[in-house]
């Protein structure tokens, strides 16, 4: 299983996609796929709060307990992520040295029960501001 991080041949970025083994090597070698997602694509399994990092652009994060992801200030380039809450609990995002979220620097609180599909982070073209979707 693997993620296109580039669209190619009618996969587009981001896809989630299972091939022969020898041709996910063949896309993975050419810089055209990764193979961070786990069985079913279901995303990275995360149980506890991390900081999203640059190398993080293009992941889906599906969270296995409550937590905390927070966003710097000053990112380069600045990654657009999913995160899908845990089954139980809430997933924060937050933010700190002057990012925002929404156009404000509180933290927001997502659940599954609103948000099946996920969560969208992306940023804005402002400098430091990120978008966040869900209630």
């Amino acid at each position: 299983m693997i993620r296109m991080l580039h669209a190619y041949n009618g996969y587009y970025k981001n896809q989630v996609i299972e091939l022969g083994s020898t041709e996910e090597t063949r896309l993975i070698g050419l810089g055209l796929a990764v193979a961070d997602v786990a069985p079913g694509g279901s995303g990275i399994p995360v149980a506890s709060s991390f900081s999203l990092t640059s190398a993080d652009d293009g992941k889906v994060f599906s969270c296995t307990a409550a937590l905390t992801i927070t966003i710097q200030a000053t990112l380069s380039p600045r990654p657009s992520v999913i995160v899908i809450p845990p089954p139980s609990g809430n997933v924060s995002i937050a933010v700190s040295g002057g990012a925002k979220l929404n156009g404000a620097t509180t933290t927001l609180t997502r659940s599954r029960a609103s948000n099946l599909a996920g969560v969208a982070v992306v940023p804005y073209v402002d400098a430091d501001g990120y978008g966040v979707s869900g209630s």
